[in-house]
């Protein structure tokens, strides 16, 4: 990667990075998407956490990130810096440097299933959530693709913005395995993990509980909530849109 490349990444980074997830961040992903990203490969039998990506020849360490709810793959924007990270971290005990580099935007189509990443760069860390990570990987900014689900649903063609978002990963509110935050027979789904955080901010303060929020896999979700005959609000509020239980089947 260029010096320039990464001196804009870091430019964006730093003046973006804590701004809310929108047409605002546009410009950060789209140079997201022109960068050649890397992962550090850890040697056989190193401990710890790791997953191997498609493409690449064996697996990476996984990094906690509590922002992102838990273990993420981190991406690495500089060579050096990824090489320096992967001593430190003892992931080539033997000295032998392994690293796998992908062509720009491919890391994404490889994580959009996941629960985000980490983008590391000079001076400069990026958390990216599941719905910005996924987005990306269709080669799309997030506000692209709300945009796309709004046309398909506003259209009546509910059915194919179901489909299109069944292989991700969605928030909600509560935990799968305790019940899930309904409100009547809507359940409220957000793409972006701030937009869960804020919505249960707003219950706290209006109701004195403030739910947690986790990661569930939109395919499961959709099946239970047809066979609950459950209407799917993306994203509650101004911004809602609304999957009908046929929209889900």
């Amino acid at each position: 990667m260029s010096d320039e490349a990464v001196s804009e990444l870091h430019r964006l980074g730093a003046a973006l990075r804590e701004t809310p997830v929108g047409a605002d961040r546009d410009p950060l992903y789209r140079a997201l998407l022109k960068l050649s990203l890397g992962v550090p490969l850890v040697a056989t039998g190193s401990a710890g956490p790791s997953l191997k990506l498609e493409g690449a020849e064996g697996p990476t360490r996984l990094v906690d990130s509590h922002a992102l709810g838990g273990p993420v793959v981190a991406l690495y924007a500089s060579p050096e810096l990824l090489a320096e990270r992967a001593r430190l971290q003892g992931l080539w005990p033997d000295g032998v440097e392994r690293a796998h580099v992908f062509e720009p935007g491919v890391a994404f189509v490889r994580l959009k299933s996941g629960p985000g990443a980490i983008i590391v760069c000079p001076d400069c860390e990026l958390q990216l959530d599941a719905g910005e990570v996924a987005a990306l990987g269709d080669k799309q900014t997030p506000t692209d693709l709300y945009q796309q689900l709004r046309t398909l649903i506003t259209g009546g063609r509910g059915r194919e913005a179901a489909k299109k978002l069944a292989p991700r990963m969605l928030y909600v509110l509560g935990h799968p395995s305790g019940g899930m935050v309904m409100f009547q027979k809507e359940l409220p789904v957000f793409l972006h993990v701030g937009q869960a955080t804020d919505f249960a901010a707003r219950m706290e303060a209006q109701f004195g509980r403030r739910p947690d929020h986790a990661l569930v896999a939109a395919g499961e979700l959709f099946k239970n909530a047809f066979r609950g005959k459950l209407h799917v609000v993306i994203t509650p509020g101004r911004l809602a849109l609304k999957l009908r239980p046929l929209d889900l089947r």
